[in-house]
């Protein structure tokens, strides 16, 4: 529900009432970027273009001892998303200063992170 932010899920959380919230009985609304087809897309689009990148790099990595490939879980907060790829960083770099923005390439797509390094 938009001016709340109360969220429903259509089999997990759903309304009361199929298209009403709960509270308020205002109608609800589906962002375009929850749709079926928009998920689908995207994940055409993973399949089809980063899938191939994370398997060039991880059989690089598996052939190549100066570069490392880590996967790191991307759900949750923000923060603690960095601390997962700080951690796996630090965990191949521990002599490095670490800091975003620098020479690492990294991908996400809403539970996981690729990093290579």
């Amino acid at each position: 529900h938009e001016s709340s932010g109360r969220v429903y899920h259509i089999e997990h959380n759903p309304p009361q009432t199929e298209g009403l919230d709960d509270a308020s009985g205002e109608a609800l609304v589906q962002r375009e970027d929850d749709r079926e087809a928009t998920v689908r897309k995207r994940l055409d689009v993973y399949h089809q273009q980063t899938r191939p990148l994370v398997d060039f790099y991880q059989r690089l990595a598996a052939h190549n001892d100066g570069l490392l490939f880590s996967s790191v879980d991307g759900s949750g907060a923000l923060d603690d998303v960095k601390q997962r790829m700080v951690a796996a960083l630090s965990a191949s770099h521990s002599n490095t200063e670490l800091r975003f923005g620098g020479s690492f390439f990294g991908h996400c797509l809403a539970w996981k992170c690729m990093l290579w390094h």
